[in-house]
C-alpha cells in the first residue's frame, strides 16, 4: 500500500509570516512551487498557532481578484489557516478523500507533531496511475525481464 511519506515532496518550503504577498510570490516563482508553510521562526511544528499555509490560489482570491495591494500586504493576511495535513502513513486512498473533502490541492505531510514533506493532487493521481499499473501487470502474472544477468 502506497503512503504519504512514499509520494511526498521534500524540502518543505516555508516563509515567515511577516513578510509581504509579494515576497512569498517571488519565492514560489523562483522554487517553481505553489506554496508555501508560514511560520513564525524556521520551527515547522504542527502545535505551532502561528502555522498556515499560503498558496497561488490564495493569491489570485485574496489579493488579485480583490485589487489589494500585494506589496502592502503580509503573508499572515492571507495564509489558510489552521492547515489541512496527512500523516506519514496515511494511505493513498485516504489521501485522495482529503483532498476531496477539503477541496484542496496541496497537502502537508506531518511526522511526529512536525510538517516534513508535501504533497499535491499531481503527486497521488501520478502515484495511483503507478500503483495500478504495477498491480495490473502483476494480476496478468507478467515479470519484469532480468537485462542485467548472463547464463
Amino acid at each position: 500500500m502506497v503512503t504519504a511519506k512514499e509520494i511526498m515532496r521534500t524540502p518543505v518550503h516555508t516563509i515567515s509570516r511577516n513578510k509581504t504577498v509579494t515576497e512569498a510570490a517571488k519565492l514560489m516563482s523562483a522554487r517553481d512551487i505553489g506554496c508555501l508553510v508560514v511560520n513564525g521562526d524556521k520551527n515547522i511544528l504542527l502545535s505551532s498557532a502561528e502555522l498556515g499555509i499560503i498558496t497561488e490560489r490564495d493569491i489570485v482570491k485574496r489579493i488579485v481578484a480583490r485589487g489589494a495591494s500585494p506589496e502592502k500586504t503580509s503573508v499572515s493576511e492571507v495564509m489558510s489557516k489552521p492547515i489541512v495535513y496527512a500523516g506519514v502513513d496515511t494511505p493513498l486512498t485516504e489521501l485522495i478523500e482529503i483532498f476531496n473533502k477539503h477541496k484542496i490541492r496541496r497537502l502537508p505531510v506531518v511526522d511526529k507533531g512536525k510538517v516534513i514533506g508535501m504533497l499535491t493532487v499531481r503527486d497521488v493521481m501520478n502515484a495511483m496511475r503507478y500503483d495500478h499499473a504495477k498491480k495490473s501487470v502483476k494480476s496478468r502474472g507478467y515479470s519484469r525481464p532480468d537485462y542485467g544477468k548472463r547464463s
